[in-house]
């Protein structure tokens, strides 16, 4: 057998956002104090937890809409997967908690990629070919 080839490295992120560092931007953008700030951003999560537990909805308007639903309990029993019968254990019910982007950070997010000068999909994307007239390389 072939020795296995090393994997790639995966690519560096950029690093997301601390509670203090937004607490930071929250207090220059508002003119607050840092520490009024973080108060405000755990206020804010102390209600967006207790509106997800009583309601299973909250929305954050014009960024993220976080829904909860009661995923049901499965039976012990054999299924059948890729041809082969397969014995499962039984699953307790769950709470499942997702998080939802807002139509209007969409359309933001698709305005800020289109509105870059340079943006040619079909030099992107060779395989797209709608007739849109794009630019060819």
């Amino acid at each position: 057998m072939a020795p296995m080839k090393a994997m790639k490295a995966v690519k560096a992120r950029a690093k997301t956002m601390t509670k203090g560092a937004l607490a930071e931007a929250l207090a220059t953008e508002t003119g607050l104090k840092k520490s009024e700030c973080n108060k405000v951003v755990e206020s804010l999560a102390k209600v967006a937890t207790t509106q997800v537990k009583s309601a299973g909805k909250f929305v954050l308007p014009g960024l993220c809409m976080i829904k909860s639903r009661q995923k049901a309990a499965t039976k012990a029993g054999k299924r059948m997967a890729f041809g082969k019968e397969i014995s499962c254990k039984a699953q307790p019910a769950k709470t499942i908690v997702k998080a939802f982007p807002v139509s209007a950070l969409k359309k933001s997010m698709l305005a800020s990629l289109l509105a870059v000068s340079a943006f040619d999909c079909c030099s992107l994307w060779p395989w797209v070919s709608h007739g849109r007239g794009c630019k060819q390389p």
